[in-house]
């Protein structure tokens, strides 16, 4: 059931409201009720049920159509047609599974260009700390 059908059950069940107003009285209920979940507290709703918001799993990284995981895809695609592509990406892990070479840009600077090996044997400060993941060093976060 969408929004629009729960407008149109409410002008066909109550009466008296146009599609316009029982659009904005479906909206204003929907809204009251997002605002009570945003703000953390539960939402009981006698002969309806009981609503609370509940921190799901991310799932970066998935085809939502197939659930394939994109890096896995990307693999795949290599192995079998040889292309080569460039993948931007915060998540290293899975960079460093599926590339051959690596660049990193730091403020419009390439910092580092090379292999995973080299990338991961660089010197560089700014690779150095991003690698680790240190809130210290040249990389100025906020």
């Amino acid at each position: 059931m969408t929004k629009a059908d729960v407008v149109e059950a409410v002008c066909q069940k109550v009466g008296g409201f146009s599609k316009k107003e029982a659009a904005e009285v479906v909206e204003c209920v929907f809204e009251t009720m997002k605002e009570h979940l945003e703000r953390g507290e539960k939402l009981k709703i006698s002969g309806f049920g009981n609503f609370v918001v509940r921190d799901k799993n991310a799932r970066a990284g998935r085809n939502p159509q197939t659930g394939q995981e994109i890096y896995e895809l990307i693999r795949e695609t290599q192995r079998y047609s040889g292309f080569t592509g460039i993948v931007i990406s915060h998540e290293i892990p899975e960079v460093f599974q599926i590339c051959h070479r690596v660049a990193m840009l730091y403020q419009g600077t390439v910092q580092c260009e090379g292999s995973v090996e080299e990338f991961l044997r660089s010197e560089n400060p700014v690779v150095r700390q991003f690698i680790s993941g240190s809130t210290s060093g040249p990389i100025q976060i906020g």
